[in-house]
């Protein structure tokens, strides 16, 4: 039996295969995964459709020009897409990311 769970996400019941299933689809809010299910819908292997709020994520890059490979960006409930990038060394943290301090940095590690 394969997992449904991949990458860091929340546990949500599949029925069949994830990029097929709508209620699954709909959770889903890691940008990586939204762009694989773009990918199938472009090439017709999904009739699944995203939520606004994928489409919102979708339309912000959600990497930095500094920082290609850093998810810095990314969907916080009630207030939509903001920054939450925490690379203190950057010369861009105080414009992304106004509310950062280096004690935040260490939250969650």
């Amino acid at each position: 039996m394969e997992s449904n769970i991949i990458g860091g996400s929340n546990v949500y019941p599949c029925k069949g295969k994830p990029v097929c299933d709508q209620e699954f689809v709909d959770q889903v809010e890691d940008y990586e995964y939204i762009k694989i299910i773009r990918k199938k819908q472009e090439i017709r292997q999904t009739s699944v459709r995203l939520t606004e709020k994928q489409s919102r994520i979708m339309e912000t890059e959600m990497r930095c020009y500094y920082a290609e490979k850093d998810p810095c960006w990314g969907y916080v409930n009630g207030q939509g897409i903001r920054c939450k990038c925490i690379e203190g060394r950057c010369p861009q943290i105080k414009k992304c990311n106004p509310g950062y301090t280096p004690v935040k940095k260490n939250i969650g590690k």
